[in-house]
């Protein structure tokens, strides 16, 4: 593979076959004077009490200019903290300062949020105000560590023994966070159609469903500003992936030209995001289906731009690592185990992919179903391009899982039976995934369902939130 588009544009099991091309963003054009700001970005470390905050302003300019620049910096509610003004020597302007008992951010369910206000104003000769910049800084310390017992795991209590399973335990401000979310794909095939208000009636979902993380999966596109306001603002912890998932990306010189000047701009973009913890090469990678390696350039490629460019947020190669794990994906399986059967069974430090199917409600089915197919469902029909049937290679029945629903209950007499029983068993099975990976705490540190929401009307899908926004059962109270 040799492209940085969106790998799920190419189809997936939830996604139709749509490359995208040209301007996605809003445009608009912007009047500014010759000599204007090009960048203000603000860094920030941490005393080990966390009690000291001391920020450094870095501004670039256009050209030299013959006036000044300055600098206010507001608490959350508004209060003035410092304002710093320096006359204008070249086209770099390097500021610092000090913040006493900082309000530290917290994730959703562990504390406020509060979020600084910066104003980087450029001023001319006689004091007017030529160009600003504004942002929020959000004070918080992220790392990755090993959980409670993994210098004492069993795996490697006799010779010969290998490495202990690499960490995936957030930690923020020295607490302990146990991940509580779910895989982000991006809410709708037309990335242009996406508003900040399609944003906040999904986020605000995931908040209210006492989410702390959300995965942005790469194989998705990375998400737009309004996406990483709210997380800010809502406590949603963002595990950013950069945009290699499911292939083998070939290390030529032309692709890793394109891959290091996506993902300086990526890291450049988003570092000052205080959401953002957790850097990852892509999805799937190191599995048969990939078979990359943490030696393959563009991953070498990836952990050398993360540490350059961003040295204190975490980088992983990809998900899942050893002691991590994917899947499954169904209620029941072929072999007759179920949810409730095969996954307390399994033992890991991180279920960061699970799924259980479940039908979409009915009133969207209604809308996007010709009314001759809406019941019984049938492979032939429109029930499989909408991804029903062979959505996925793992099986043939997905992503509606028929034949599980008519083996707990029978054969539904109508589309609305059919749907309760089979967003029954979603909900049911979810619940018991996540509650199954809390009781494994403290070893396991994370449980992410796939998908938290869909891109386009499917008749069946793993996800909570349904096209355009909607609840699934699941999500429910």
């Amino acid at each position: 593979m040799q492209s940085c588009k969106p790998a799920v544009s190419y189809g997936w099991d939830f996604h139709p076959r749509l490359i995208p091309l040209g301007i996605w963003e809003g445009g608009y054009l912007e009047l500014r004077p010759v000599c204007h700001i090009l960048a203000a970005e603000i860094r920030y470390e941490l005393n080990d009490s966390l009690t000291k905050a001391d920020l450094r302003l870095n501004a670039m300019l256009s050209e030299a200019g013959h006036g000044s620049l300055r600098w206010t910096l507001k608490d959350p509610r508004g209060k003035m903290i410092f304002e710093q003004e320096t006359p204008l020597a070249g086209t770099r302007c390097d500021l610092c300062g000090t913040i006493d008992f900082p309000a530290l951010w917290w994730p959703n369910g562990q504390g406020s949020q509060p979020l600084y206000h910066s104003t980087v104003e450029l001023l001319d000769e006689a004091g007017a105000i030529i160009d600003a910049r504004r942002s929020r800084i959000g004070f918080r310390r992220v790392r990755l560590v090993a959980h409670a017992f993994s210098w004492e795991d069993p795996d490697n209590a006799q010779f010969p023994n290998s490495r202990n399973k690499p960490p995936i335990t957030l930690e923020i401000n020295g607490r302990t966070i146990f991940g509580k979310g779910s895989n982000w794909v991006g809410p709708d095939i037309f990335p242009g159609r996406v508003s900040a208000e399609t944003y906040k009636r999904l986020l605000e979902a995931a908040r209210d469903a006492n989410l702390n993380l959300l995965r942005c999966w790469g194989g998705a596109p990375v998400q737009k500003d309004a996406f990483f306001d709210l997380c800010d603002e809502l406590g949603l912890m963002i595990w950013q992936e950069f945009p290699l998932a499911c292939g083998n990306y070939e290390g030529t010189p032309e692709y890793l030209s394109i891959l290091d000047q996506e993902s300086q701009s990526i890291i450049r973009r988003l570092r000052s995001r205080t959401c953002v913890v957790l850097w990852c090469g892509g999805n799937e990678l190191f599995n048969s289906w990939s078979r990359m390696t943490d030696q393959d350039p563009a991953l070498r490629l990836l952990n050398r731009n993360t540490f350059d460019l961003d040295p204190d947020r975490p980088f992983i190669p990809t998900s899942p690592l050893m002691g991590w794990a994917h899947g499954g994906y169904q209620f029941r399986l072929k072999n007759g185990s179920e949810v409730f059967q095969y996954f307390p069974r399994a033992h890991y430090t991180a279920y960061t992919e699970f799924g259980v199917p479940g039908p979409a409600g009915t009133d969207l089915l209604k809308e996007i179903l010709p009314p001759g197919e809406l019941f019984p469902p049938r492979p032939g029909s429109h029930w499989r391009h909408r991804h029903a049937f062979r959505a996925w290679d793992g099986s043939p029945d997905s992503w509606l899982e028929l034949w599980c629903i008519e083996h707990y209950f029978g054969k539904p007499a109508n589309l609305e039976q059919l749907v309760e029983w089979g967003q029954w068993l979603q909900s049911e099975g979810l619940k018991c995934v996540f509650e199954e990976a809390r009781r494994q705490k403290p070893v396991c540190s994370m449980a992410l369902n796939w998908c938290f929401d869909e891109p386009w009307p499917a008749c069946a899908n793993n996800s909570l939130i349904s096209w355009p926004a909607e609840q699934s059962q699941p999500c429910l109270p």
